[in-house]
């Protein structure tokens, strides 16, 4: 059974700004979701209400000069003065302004940003806010220039500049595609993105500025190309970075610890089997601890993912487009969870509108991470995520098409009912499958480097199953009929491949 539905799309006879949309972004106001839609075509924006479940348009908004929005590129909710605004930064402004947020999720009037010099306000592509130390901020990047700007919003909405943070081999900043800030360790930090640099970079934000902490991507031999699109989530406690880069059509998670360092965890690279090559953009989404992502681009499609407790991805489902989908050159995702539903928002750079999928998260269980000395985790009757620590652990999955990861002990994994993973990583050690249902139940193998076929493992029937061998590791395989399993009766199906 798929993941992924589609509920509707919204073509450009519905969406007065529906052409050229390259901003999307799911929003809760007062404990209503809405979702926002911005054009790069004529700076208009969009606001649909997801009340009903299904995206009605509400308010539209044309873009202007005096708000700043012509070649609207991104769209960022801020927080000034207590009051929550909408600044949507256009490439090709001269000016710009924030736009209140009304209470009832409506977007007021706009409030004139002013600076010390006109040039200061112009060309923004990306922005973020953030506050702290009882003041409020605003970081900057422009299209036009290398570097980012951070500025204290003072009083009447004056942008008073803080600190210059310019591109350079340690910190690559020159076409900033993604701008973030995270709190670790009781401090902040701003993560970049750079699609010219094709790295991700790290500061701590501190009262005069911010100092630089880490680097991670090509300069320091990450194989990225045009780092384009990022985004933060939190998996059982630890802090990761999603970042999609375009021209090596690849996702990766980057585990961020207290101190803003980061740490390559896992890489999915785009293949047959799903549609984020030429990624443009990406959508986070997290719903009873457990934390999803969707990417689209070039690939004519958007590819669903589920990212585990170590960072690693483990692909869902992937949808191509077809007519009556705003899947055609992927520009711009937003995805958020309302009523135990995710809704996913796509808009394609060739054709006119918005499309909605869902995804049911009701069929979704528990994440379960081992922890010191948890010899035992049961799950439930939905789809769970169990996963072994350091130590020996048994996996009960129970009911639903549960994912079982051996740990780095001997690990005992019993899937149960429904279409069960079986996940295992090199050097795991030891570990024994009670109840394989062959033709459901699937190994999965993805992690190991350079294994894509039954061909390249070691098989031998037992009595009642199989041992498979994938270099030093072994995998006691006990069938759920009890009848042995000989080499030929396994093929690609029966395994996920990397």
């Amino acid at each position: 059974m798929g993941y992924v539905t589609h509920d509707l799309t919204l073509g450009d006879g519905v969406l007065t700004h529906g052409v050229g949309i390259a901003a999307l972004e799911v929003r809760w106001i007062e404990n209503e979701p809405y979702v926002f839609a911005g054009a790069f075509s004529d700076g208009g924006i969009t606001r649909l209400s997801l009340a009903s479940g299904r995206a009605e348009p509400e308010q539209e908004i044309f873009g202007t000069d005096r708000a700043g929005t012509t070649g609207l590129t991104d769209m960022a909710f801020v927080e000034v003065g207590g009051y929550d605004f909408l600044l949507a930064p256009g490439r090709h402004a001269e000016a710009l302004a924030l736009r209140v947020l009304r209470d009832d999720g409506s977007i007021g009037g706009l409030r004139d940003l002013d600076a010390p010099a006109p040039e200061m306000l112009r060309g923004w592509s990306q922005t973020t806010g953030f506050n702290a130390w009882g003041k409020d901020f605003l970081v900057a990047a422009r299209w036009d220039a290398p570097g980012l700007r951070i500025f204290e919003v003072g009083a009447d909405y004056r942008l008073d500049p803080v600190a210059r943070l310019e591109d350079g081999p340690k910190s690559p900043l020159g076409e900033v595609s993604a701008l973030t800030t995270l709190e670790l360790g009781g401090a902040r930090y701003l993560a970049a993105a750079s699609s010219a640099g094709s790295a991700v970079t790290t500061f701590r934000l501190e009262p005069g500025g911010a100092a630089l902490v880490d680097t991670i991507g090509a300069p320091v031999g990450v194989g990225w190309q045009g780092t384009q699109a990022m985004s933060a989530v939190e998996i059982a406690g630890t802090q990761f970075l999603v970042v999609g880069s375009t021209g090596t059509g690849t996702m990766s998670t980057l585990r961020i610890n207290d101190h803003g360092v980061m740490f390559l965890a896992d890489t999915a690279l785009d293949d047959r089997t799903t549609r984020f090559d030429a990624l443009v953009d990406l959508a986070t989404f997290e719903h009873r601890g457990r934390s999803f992502v969707v990417a689209g681009g070039g690939d004519d499609g958007l590819s669903l993912f589920e990212i585990g407790p170590d960072g690693a991805f483990y692909h869902l489902e992937t949808i191509a487009h077809r007519a009556g989908l705003a899947l055609a050159d992927v520009a711009a995702l937003g995805a958020g969870v309302v009523d135990d539903v995710a809704r996913i928002f796509t808009a394609s750079d060739t054709e006119a509108g918005v499309s909605q999928f869902g995804v049911d998260m009701a069929r979704f269980g528990e994440l379960r991470l081992a922890g010191p000395g948890e010899d035992r985790l049961t799950g439930t009757g939905r789809d769970d995520h169990l996963q072994g620590g350091d130590g020996a652990v048994t996996l009960d999955g129970g009911g639903g098409a549960d994912r079982l990861v051996a740990g780095d002990g001997a690990t005992e994994m019993r899937g149960g009912a429904g279409a069960d993973a079986f996940v295992f990583r090199p050097d795991s050690g030891s570990a024994r499958i009670f109840d394989f249902e062959h033709g459901l139940d699937r190994l999965d193998l993805s992690a190991y480097p350079l294994l894509y076929s039954p061909d390249r493992l070691t098989i031998t029937a037992t009595d009642d199953g199989a041992r498979i061998e994938a270099g030093d590791d072994v995998i006691d395989l006990h069938s759920a009929d009890g009848r042995p399993l000989a080499p030929e009766d396994f093929d690609v199906d029966d395994f996920i491949f990397g």
